[in-house]
């Protein structure tokens, strides 16, 4: 076999040590450096996969591929073109201005996240041509043997020569909190990773005891590899891409449309083509949000900004809005929602009451043993300080029988008032099968069918409480022996049990509370069993809606699984690649969804779900597909993320709306004013600098305030409900316009200069204050304070207006001096037209229209 070949070894927990010696060309004694070298060359490093990132000149080249950025830059071009300098670069300017500001921010957070990355263990003891040595565990090839022992990280995918009291955290792999003994035992061909027996993988670490293994795989092909590879091909199009996606195909159709009348018109009524041309462009900048890039970013900077003050890491921007938009939250339950710290919680006799008896002697059983010093261990250890610490000096270790995979169980002889006392600990069936006599009361009696049936009831009670079980029992030796064996295991006299529970984290009944508040349903998608979930769901204050298991799953299609995911919130013995589905099928029902994991069996769901949430605890293959990165296990900081969100969407959206329903309704006004007069209303310079100071008094809406209504529920964009905003708002800015022409040019028979300065000022004037009319459900001041910068931006554009057109460089602009009486006309016109409307706006909400 060549050794391109090796990584193909196929089901390789299936076949026997030395057949995989023979695939892999190697030996226990290991391969010869001259070996290394020549696989080295073939397989190159063996290093964590990480994202193929692009070059920072073609990460930052690559935001100008935004269909918005796209359409600014044709309107841009063509305004170069046709002589509109000014116009070209002022939108060119805000291009730049946006994509540098996104860049900059998105590759700062990115770093940050590098930075936060845990170190991990870069060497590994292998033996090489007989020799043990430790070398970095890049230069490990397939063939390798290495030497594992307590507190090591798994340095490849390996598969076990031999071990003693082995076991391994593999939590990471399949979010199973509790230690899984591993062994050189051949599994079966069919075996699922938790049941390989006799692999490791790379990522997981060695609980305790030690073992020689030889590598399988290492690098790409590893199992983190593979993994990596699947969950970084997935393109995910997030709630927040298809809301910027949607409004920019309304305002391209928009745009041509409209443009495409007001050149058409003005072309045959006018009769000059190119001035006609060139208003048209300039109408064209005004109708493109030029503006909507650097709201956008500005807004989601500066929530990014707000939020690292509170330990989270933004890496992707945009996802602050999806926070925002997220309605349903699934999350892991090992290490989000609990504290992965195995607790004691109950030692209980078979009267069903904490006995302080069988706490001592679990306490002396943990404190003696020499092999798996397990979760468990460190927590009868910690829960046994009082009486145990206070009893174990009054034990004598003897012997110890150790823990293996078969019996399921292992004990400790001590001696204790000149007798020699068995201690054995293990799962219930393993203990109760050697178990003669049970204790009630102090007494010893025999076991009856009746007292097993009891027994067995409390386990079931237990268990059904989400706790992890294990059963104690002892045996009075009266002759000392040298060796203790197996075969001592025999005729014990059953005692009560130990009941463990990993507890939730403080913060999270506050935090999942919060979020539910907020309209966002919560889901537990987890790796392990239903009792613990059920239980840890109760303790969450979480309302169990159905449970499914992982099997059940397996046989669902996409459509079914997209209605049983919809309809429960509790998911057991989820495979990383069941996940996945489940937050598709979640997505294909039209939820926005995040998840929240820490472990690598989440990176799936993680890039998977509209919003990936994880710790700066978790491995790096998780952070790195993570949107958002916690630098602290506190899960109050998602509600405020949510919120952050909401806040971030609502003031887009206040942008959005009053961008669009103003620009319509002054589309309307050009195209009638274009028929209806004989000049044109305003020249291309006016319409630029009316749209530029218009944009201008726009950045205020980064920094304004939110109704706390409208953090309540999920936020969503409704392309059709923004379509009816623009045809009922828009029109009414249009309505006043007109008035203002038929005040101007019929009741003051205004010149062509004069009619346009006055309607540059009401087209100010209307454009800057309908924001406050726009930027809540409620009254304006009297119900909703809109934030003091706002106030302040928007009197600085308006002086800057009346500035221009009527200061010393008005003739610049082509603007004259207005009569008196048409300012105060102005004031009435600008006064009803913000009134009616508020009373249009609370019309059309109460009808659930906008």
């Amino acid at each position: 076999m060549s050794l391109a070949q090796f990584v193909l070894i196929q089901k390789p927990w299936a076949k026997d040590i030395t057949e995989i010696f023979d695939l892999l060309k190697t030996n226990p004694e290991g391969l010869t450096e001259k070996e290394v070298r020549k696989r080295q060359k073939i397989y190159g490093l063996n290093e964590p996969p990480q994202s193929q990132r692009l070059h920072p000149i073609l990460q930052y080249l690559s935001y100008f591929l935004n269909p918005l950025i796209i359409l600014l830059l044709v309107v841009s071009f063509l305004s170069y073109i046709f002589d509109n300098q000014t116009s070209a670069f002022i939108i060119f300017a805000t291009i730049l201005a946006s994509v540098s500001f996104t860049f900059f921010q998105e590759r700062s957070a990115v770093d940050a996240t590098d930075r936060l990355k845990k170190l991990v263990r870069n060497t590994a003891n292998v033996t090489r041509e007989g020799i043990k040595k430790e070398v970095p565990i890049k230069y490990l090839v397939p063939g390798e043997i290495i030497n594992l022992s307590a507190g090591d990280m798994v340095p490849a995918d390996c598969r076990i020569i031999n071990s003693k009291d082995f076991f391994v955290n593999q939590s990471s792999l399949t979010g199973e909190s509790i230690p899984v003994e591993k062994s050189c035992m051949v599994c079966s061909e069919n075996a699922d990773l938790i049941d390989q027996k006799n692999m490791i993988y790379f990522g997981t670490s060695v609980e305790s005891g030690t073992a020689k293994a030889v590598v399988i795989a290492t690098g790409k092909n590893t199992f983190l590899g593979k993994t990596f590879s699947k969950f970084n091909s997935i393109k995910v199009e997030t709630s927040f891409d298809r809301m910027i996606k949607d409004h920019t195909n309304l305002m391209i159709k928009l745009v041509i449309v409209l443009v495409a009348i007001i050149f058409l018109i003005n072309a045959i009524l006018k009769g000059n083509i190119l001035e006609s041309l060139a208003f048209a462009l300039a109408v064209a900048v005004g109708l493109t949000p030029e503006m909507l890039p650097a709201i956008i970013t500005a807004n989601l900077a500066s929530g990014a900004l707000r939020m690292s003050k509170k330990g989270v890491i933004v890496k992707y921007l945009p996802s602050i809005q999806n926070f925002g938009a997220m309605d349903i939250l699934c999350t892991d339950k090992t290490g989000t929602l609990t504290e992965d710290k195995i607790t004691l919680i109950k030692y209980l006799n078979l009267e069903e009451k904490n006995d302080e008896r069988i706490l001592t002697l679990a306490y002396v059983i943990s404190y003696y043993q020499t092999g798996l010093v397990s979760s468990f261990d460190r927590a009868i250890l910690a829960k046994g300080a009082i009486p145990g610490s206070q009893a174990v000096s009054n034990y004598q270790k003897q012997d110890e029988i150790p823990f293996d995979f078969v019996r399921r169980r292992m004990s400790v002889v001590v001696s204790f008032n000149n007798t020699n006392l068995l201690i054995c600990k293990g799962s219930l069936e393993s203990i109760l099968s050697v178990c003669k006599k049970i204790k009630i009361n102090s007494s010893e009696i025999e076991k009856t069918l009746e007292y097993e049936k009891k027994i067995e009831k409390i386990y079931r009670d237990l268990s059904s409480d989400g706790f992890r079980v294990i059963a104690l029992a002892t045996k009075e030796i009266k002759e000392k022996k040298p060796i203790y064996t197996q075969a001592d295991e025999q005729d014990l006299c059953f005692e009560g049990f130990l009941a463990f529970f990993d507890p939730p984290k403080k913060t999270a009944k506050k935090s999942l509370l919060e979020l539910q508040k907020r309209g966002i349903e919560i889901k537990i998608i987890s790796g392990d069993n239903e009792y613990v979930n059920i239980k840890i769901a109760k303790e969450v204050g979480l309302n169990i809606k159905g449970v499914v298991n992982g099997k059940e799953i397996e046989q669902l299609t996409d459509e079914a699984l997209a209605v049983v995911a919809e309809q429960n919130n509790i998911f057991v013995r989820i495979s990383p690649i069941q996940k996945q589905r489940i937050i598709s099928a979640l997505k294909s029902k039209n939820h926005v969804v995040g998840y929240l994991g820490d472990g690598m069996n989440d990176a799936l769901a993680l890039r998977s779900a509209d919003v990936g949430i994880s710790v700066n605890s978790a491995v790096d293959i998780t952070k790195e597909a993570a949107d958002i990165v916690l630098l602290r296990k506190s899960l109050h900081v998602l509600y405020d993320g949510v919120d952050e969100g909401r806040k971030t969407f609502k003031n887009i959206e206040k942008y959005l709306k009053m961008g669009s329903s103003s620009n319509f309704g002054n589309t309307f006004s050009i195209v009638g004013s274009s028929i209806l007069l004989p000049f044109l209303p305003m020249t291309s310079l006016q319409l630029l600098l009316n749209n530029f100071l218009y944009d201008l008094s726009q950045i205020g809406i980064t920094l304004d305030n939110v109704d706390k209504e409208d953090l309540l529920n999920p936020t969503r964009f409704e392309v059709e409900k923004l379509k009816n905003f623009v045809l009922f708002i828009g029109p009414i800015s249009s309505i006043f316009d007109y008035i203002t022409f038929g005040f101007l040019y019929l009741y003051l028979n205004a010149s062509d200069l004069l009619f346009r300065t006055g309607w540059f000022l009401e087209s100010i004037l209307t454009q800057v204050l309908i924001i406050y009319i726009i930027r809540t459900k409620k009254i304006p001041f009297l119900e909703s304070n809109p934030n003091k910068y706002l106030v302040l931006i928007s009197f600085i554009i308006i002086f800057l207006a009346f500035f221009l057109a009527l200061g010393p460089f008005k003739s610049l602009f082509g603007f004259v001096d207005l009569p008196p009486i048409f300012l105060i006309a102005l004031v009435i016109i600008v006064l009803s037209y913000l009134a009616i409307t508020q009373l249009v706006k609370s019309y059309l909400i109460k009808k659930n229209l906008i």
